[in-house]
């Protein structure tokens, strides 16, 4: 009698058959049949999502979102992010399937809290379940530079700054004033009389007459209805060099003055911005009137001077840290006279 004879047959079945592509802790399942009485055996997959999310180093318009690949089941081949519930768009550069465990997320707007998931993948099949949510923050356009305006006259003791072009009701008004008397002379700014609306900046004011020439700073918010020009008058304080810096916030607040201090050399003083998007200022007043300058301001720059009798200079950039500023001295001076330093934060 003829021997039966045995076939077997072997059966792959492959998730993407199966319509099972996508499925979270994916299981790769091979069935080897036979006809004989042998079971079905099982070999998984499992795709575990990524841990630690983070989304790190704010920019006005970017953050770097980072996270740590699965410790168990199989190495992932890459990654894809969802900000705020949906996939990330083009252009930035967490969009379609990251290689490694960090991206910079870009083309987002200031001062906006976004909040991610991350998925891992396995090649073209296979994904993870999200990892837990996590969010972060970009930073606050720093208060921008609108315009200036100068005064100079060595001899009147009224000082007529005019209001800067482009002023907006909400703008931050700083006017700086500095006389190149010295003690003995008309040179007190404590005697000078605030314009309706304007208060004196102590910290950034001289307390009196000074040997190489004092100086005075007052702010005022800039209303609907701003007139041409503010006067400061005295009867003892003139040879004055003056300029008026306007501020504003992009979203039409007022900034807000984080710090400010005077300092009795041609040298601005070191402060620590509270953000790392204040707004820097620094005022140089030179007793001798020489012209000055500093090396590739980021925003704008304000110079009125008369030889021999005085000078003012302003210059001022946007921040991108929360590290001391470092001290400024303006090429050019004759070195004596006095300085402002003033901080703007958003």
């Amino acid at each position: 009698m003829a021997k039966p004879r045995f076939r077997t047959i072997a059966l792959i079945v492959v998730g993407s058959v199966l319509g099972m592509t996508g499925i979270a802790g994916a299981t790769n399942w091979v069935v080897n049949l036979t006809s004989g009485t042998h079971p079905a055996q099982a070999q998984s997959t499992v795709i575990n999502p990524p841990t630690g999310g983070s989304a790190t180093n704010p920019t006005t318009t970017s953050l770097l979102i980072s996270w740590t690949a699965p410790s168990t089941g199989a190495p992932p081949s890459g990654y894809t992010l969802t900000r705020n519930g949906a996939a990330v768009p083009s252009g930035s550069g967490c969009y379609g399937t990251i290689g490694s465990t960090s991206c910079t997320d870009s083309g987002l707007a200031e001062k906006t809290t976004y909040t991610y998931t991350v998925s891992a993948i396995l090649g073209s099949n296979w994904i993870s379940s999200a990892s837990s949510s996590f969010q972060g923050t970009t930073n606050v356009v720093p208060p921008q530079f609108v315009n200036s305006s100068t005064y100079e006259d060595p001899f009147s003791y009224n000082v007529t700054l005019n209001v800067p072009t482009g002023v907006s009701a909400g703008d931050l008004l700083i006017a700086v004033l500095y006389t190149g008397n010295p003690t003995g002379y008309p040179g007190d700014p404590t005697t000078v009389a605030m314009p309706a609306g304007w208060t004196v900046l102590s910290n950034a004011t001289s307390p009196g007459a000074e040997p190489l020439g004092a100086i005075l700073t007052a702010y005022h918010v800039a209303t609907s209805s701003e007139p041409a020009s503010y006067t400061f008058s005295s009867t003892n304080f003139n040879n004055v060099t003056a300029v008026m810096l306007a501020y504003a916030n992009p979203d039409g607040t007022t900034p807000v003055i984080d710090q400010s201090t005077w300092n009795p050399t041609m040298t601005s003083s070191v402060l620590t911005p509270s953000t790392a998007t204040d707004t820097l200022i620094t005022v140089f007043g030179d007793y001798n009137g020489a012209l000055m300058s500093v090396a590739s301001p980021a925003v704008g720059v304000a110079f009125v001077g008369d030889n021999v009798y005085a000078s003012t200079f302003a210059a001022d950039q946007y921040l991108t840290s929360a590290a001391p500023v470092p001290a400024i001295t303006p090429s050019g001076n004759s070195g004596q006279g006095a300085s402002v330093t003033i901080l703007l934060e958003y």
